[in-house]
């Protein structure tokens, strides 16, 4: 008797662990959802993609930042007060053109100016592969951050195939937990 009160704390303790594993998957699952959701309607709307911890993602378009950062390359833009941004940064602002939604450039100068009774600053531009500098002023209130980390093209697409074969790895260990959970449920 004792042996199978045993055995059956065993099968409720994997139970358990299964319904944690099942329970956190769900949660990733819904939160990857919600987060596509929120991009694409985000992107879809104002061209700026969500925030994530003060982090936004970009692809970019053109090669006027090349060789520092190639064309189809992903950064990874962070949000930083525009007090702190120096010469020689990489930042990412609200574009002055309709076609671009934003543009990635390095600051090559900073001037600020007294706007009313307020002070205001503004950021000279210009891409590494331009020999001239940014016809605008970029104003404060038009940057979105620092560039933080690139991810090039050829890296792209390593991840791109790591992903893919992780996704496919994905719905077969969830297809795997739901299978388990249906018959697991039928056998008691």
């Amino acid at each position: 008797m004792s042996m199978m009160n045993i055995s059956l704390s065993k099968i409720k303790a994997g139970r358990n662990i299964q319904n944690d594993c099942w329970i956190i998957l769900m949660v990733i699952c819904f939160s990857v959802l919600i987060y596509g959701l929120i991009e694409s309607f985000s992107v879809q709307y104002n061209d700026i993609p969500p925030s994530i911890l003060g982090y936004r993602m970009y692809v970019v378009h053109g090669n006027s930042m090349e060789p520092t950062i190639m064309n189809g390359s992903l950064i990874i833009v962070k949000e930083k007060e525009v007090e702190r941004i120096q010469i020689d940064e990489i930042i990412t602002y609200l574009c002055h053109r309709s076609q671009e939604p934003c543009t990635t450039h390095r600051v090559v100068g900073i001037e600020k100016w007294i706007n009313g009774s307020e002070s205001e600053v503004g950021f000279v531009t210009m891409g590494d592969a331009n020999r001239v500098k940014d016809p605008v002023l970029v104003q404060s209130c038009k940057v979105i951050g620092v560039v933080k980390h690139i991810i090039k093209p050829n890296h792209m697409r390593i991840i791109s195939q790591w992903l893919r074969t992780t996704v496919k790895l994905t719905i077969f260990f969830i297809f795997i937990l739901f299978w388990a959970r249906i018959h697991s449920k039928k056998s008691f």
